[in-house]
């Protein structure tokens, strides 16, 4: 079996960067909301073709625009950055977006993100790619760079592997009758609110014997706080 991805584009450059997991500290957030669709348009009135504020694409939102404190997960580096600018995302969509990229515009800043598997039924918080400062001031438009669906639909194909994890170990136990090739486990970080951070980390497995078990070391995968998204193999 074969699933093939036809866009991840260059954030699959970071996946395999270990890096620690990451989680907000809520008394360094100061919340903004995102300006309505009057505010957007300054007209009040959304034309044809316009996106209201909230709304990347259908069913794809933004619903919280924040300043944040802590390590910068987005390029696996964890530097620790002050007051940087970052989003909380919701996609109700129905549609599984392998990756999306996009930025918001005030009259100073255009703040870039870029996210990969943003699930459909799922939250995340994504760092501004930029490391740009935090201004509380009006996003005045935001624009959609990419959205790329998942060609085939994720899955953790749980009839040909069994996944087990504890803090810095991953295991993939090979359910069925043939050798699995160039098997890859992606999977994200989370926090309280979702997933945590645009990044989705990936480990790889040349190739697990039929029967066998297969264990990798991963410095950022933790029992408690990462969750395996998608599995792919030949």
């Amino acid at each position: 079996m074969k699933i093939k991805l036809s866009v991840f584009l260059f954030f699959v450059s970071f996946l395999l960067i270990f890096s620690c997991g990451c989680k907000n500290n809520p008394s360094t957030i100061q919340i903004t909301e995102i300006p309505s669709a009057e505010m957007l348009t300054g007209s009040g009135q959304q034309g044809a073709g316009e996106r209201n504020a909230y709304q990347l694409a259908e069913g794809l939102s933004i619903v919280e625009f924040f300043s944040y404190n802590g390590p910068f997960v987005e390029d696996g580096s964890n530097e620790v950055c002050e007051d940087i600018a970052a989003v909380r995302i919701e996609n109700t969509s129905g549609i599984n977006y392998s990756y999306i990229k996009f930025e918001l515009r005030s009259s100073s800043h255009t703040y870039s993100f870029s996210a990969a598997t943003v699930l459909t039924g799922t939250k995340m918080t994504v760092l501004n790619e930029n490391k740009e400062t935090f201004q509380d001031e009006p996003i005045l438009s935001n624009s959609v760079v990419t959205l790329a669906p998942f060609t085939d639909e994720p899955t953790v194909h749980l009839e040909s592997v069994r996944i087990s994890y504890i803090d810095g170990f991953l295991n993939v136990k090979n359910l069925t009758d043939s050798p699995l090739q160039k098997l890859y486990v992606y999977y994200k970080n989370t926090d309280s609110y979702g997933f945590f951070g645009g990044i989705t980390y990936r480990s790889y497995f040349e190739l697990i014997g039929s029967g066998e078990t297969a264990q990798n070391a991963v410095s950022n995968l933790h029992k408690d706080s990462s969750k395996i998204v998608f599995v792919t193999f030949e």
